[in-house]
């Protein structure tokens, strides 16, 4: 293939919204989820709302497959940019919500099993998650006050796939 045909190709791919090849391991997240979340038991308490409750996901591609956009509503909304290198294969999220609160994330993805893990001072938080086939996503997120010394779970969500 000619480097003008590689470059109409790309042109074409940037148009679709085709994942870049550093976010096609990332494609089982796109699509809309139902979401069942429920607190940790610590989070509860500061949550204030029910223990368990349902809401709803959506991953999309961005910038013609660029990044992967992701959002979700936990009595606010959040959106997570996800962005790939194509050098190392591993991912980097920018999460941020309505509070104002921004974090960064790294992020790997093997065998459909993903981390993401970030620190800011003081304070760390780490997701685990599980495709189970293409329509469930078991999630697992904690967060740390002591350096990684502890561990709390903040909450458990279960992600099924409606579209």
């Amino acid at each position: 293939m000619s480097a003008t045909s590689r470059g109409r190709t790309r042109q074409r791919e940037w148009k679709r919204g085709t994942p870049v090849p550093a976010l096609r391991p990332l494609a089982p997240f796109v699509g809309r989820w139902k979401v069942t979340l429920r607190w940790g038991q610590e989070t509860y308490k500061l949550a204030r709302g029910p223990r368990e409750f349902e809401t709803s996901a959506k991953f999309h591609w961005i910038s013609g497959g660029q990044f992967l956009l992701g959002s979700l509503r936990i009595g606010f909304p959040t959106r997570w940019i996800f962005a790939g290198n194509d050098a190392t294969h591993e991912f980097t999220v920018v999460a941020s919500d309505s509070r104002g609160v921004a974090r960064v994330y790294a992020m790997s993805l093997k065998s459909r099993r993903w981390k993401m893990s970030g620190a800011a001072a003081a304070f760390q938080q780490r997701a685990e998650g599980q495709f189970n086939g293409s329509k469930k996503m078991v999630v697992r997120f904690d967060r740390s006050m002591d350096d990684g010394r502890t561990w709390i779970r903040d909450a458990d969500a279960v992600f099924t796939r409606v579209a």
